[in-house]
């Protein structure tokens, strides 16, 4: 199977995991060797993670999660949006202080803060 991922069918959830991990680690703008750097592993043990061969450890996702500002939920989305659906038995309240917590400006966490005091005293 030269030239193919492979997936291991017995733990989707590494598949899932690796993709996601990819896709944070880019649109954080680092490449496998600086993030491997970070977490003072080998660029092939990060690669391996990223196409779900090797899992990855509850404390090396915890550590990635904060290298990369990312909520752990957010590794487990998959592309059918499993996790979003589970997300419905969340409390509304605990969903916003989740995603509140993600955002990095203090600018706009102070704008939602005011807003939100606005549609309270008008009532809304």
């Amino acid at each position: 199977m030269e030239g193919k991922k492979k997936i291991n069918k017995k733990a989707p959830t590494n598949h899932i995991l690796g993709e996601n991990l990819r896709l944070f680690r880019k649109k954080a703008d680092l490449n496998l060797i600086q993030l491997a750097r970070k977490l003072n592993i080998s660029p092939q043990q990060l690669q391996k993670y990223e196409t779900g061969e090797n899992r990855i450890s509850a404390e090396r996702l915890f550590e990635i999660s904060k290298i990369l500002n990312i909520s752990l939920g957010n590794f487990y989305v998959d592309s059918s949006g499993a996790y979003k659906k589970n997300n419905r038995n969340k409390n509304r309240s605990d969903i916003l202080l989740e995603n509140f917590s993600r955002i990095n400006s203090e600018k706009i966490k102070k704008y939602i803060l005011d807003s939100t005091n606005i549609f309270v005293e008008l009532g809304v």
